[in-house]
């Protein structure tokens, strides 16, 4: 089976993320990186090859059982450390510029060079991202 596919993970905004400065950085405090579900697919270019032969004689029912696996194999696959992975560090990331020009721009830092931000998750310390 092939599957274009897309993961999307987000981090809840509603919830204020703490901020505090540690000698010249600053450090903020984001919610968990949780996958966006279900997982969004495309089923134009789907691909999917069902043999018959003498043994086997329920390709259709094989071919149902197989899409209707789709959606949990994906969910499963997203919630994977290492997908996990990629979408925290990506995340980090585009925290950090976001945090970065919010400081910037509230003149809580005023050199660029000197505005740097560490983003931290849940169960992560200063000293793990540094």
């Amino acid at each position: 089976l092939q599957l274009r596919t897309v993961y999307r993970y987000h981090i809840e905004m509603q919830k204020a993320w703490p901020l505090e400065r540690h000698g010249d950085a600053w450090v903020v405090r984001a919610g968990p990186v949780r996958p966006s579900l279900p997982v969004a697919f495309d089923t134009r270019d789907l691909q999917h090859h069902t043999r018959e032969g003498w043994a086997r004689f329920n390709a259709t029912e094989s071919t149902v059982e197989l899409l209707r696996g789709i959606t949990p194999q994906l969910e499963t696959r997203a919630q994977s450390p290492a997908y996990r992975q990629l979408a925290a560090d990506a995340g980090r990331k585009t925290i950090a510029e976001f945090v970065r020009t919010w400081l910037l721009a509230q003149r809580h830092a005023t050199d660029p060079a000197k505005a740097r931000v560490i983003v931290l998750y849940p169960g992560e310390e200063v000293g793990q991202q540094e």
